[in-house]
């Protein structure tokens, strides 16, 4: 049975929100969708699901869900946490802490499916197709998911983590 690529992608979407972001919520998360200034066709391809926040004393933790932009059925997690003044960009130009995206923030991490890869979560070329195969990619980033958690407690960077965004190496 063939599925079509977009199919495979809003299952995947539909799986990440149920699965994945909902135990996030049930921690003190809320999801907000993008802002009106980032309104358009390849943000809002890349961030279906908008993002995660959750203030912790006034510095915000963040996770984005962040899709494939020419609509492939994969996904990274990038996650940060924004400080209480804000960020600076290189450029001179200051973002609050509501503002910033995780792509902004001096240390912000992406959570790939191998260690020390930027592989994506997604079904590539050879993979089955189908619900069981996106259950599986879930339940994958779900198990990883803990890494990403270990660092919002301790700063710990895990296996499968990269550094990445306007400040990161």
């Amino acid at each position: 049975m063939k599925t079509d690529p977009g199919d495979l992608r809003k299952l995947l979407i539909e799986e990440l929100a149920g699965r994945l972001l909902e135990p996030w919520l049930k921690k003190g998360f809320g999801l907000v969708s993008l802002g009106s200034d980032e309104k358009g066709a390849e943000l809002e391809t890349a961030f279906p699901l908008g993002r995660l926040k959750k203030d912790r004393n006034g510095d915000i933790e963040i996770i984005e869900v962040q899709f494939d932009k020419y609509g492939a059925a994969r996904f990274v997690i990038n996650f940060g946490i924004v400080p209480k003044e804000g960020v600076e960009l290189p450029w001179g130009q200051h973002l609050d802490r509501h503002q910033a995206d995780a792509s902004a923030l001096p240390e912000a991490y992406r959570l790939y499916r191998r260690p020390f890869l930027d592989g994506w979560f997604g079904l590539n070329f050879f993979s089955p197709k189908g619900r069981d195969a996106v259950k599986n990619i879930v339940d994958t980033a779900i198990g990883i998911s803990s890494e990403m958690e270990e660092w919002f407690r301790s700063k710990a960077v895990g296996r499968h983590m990269k550094r990445f965004g306007m400040h990161g190496g």
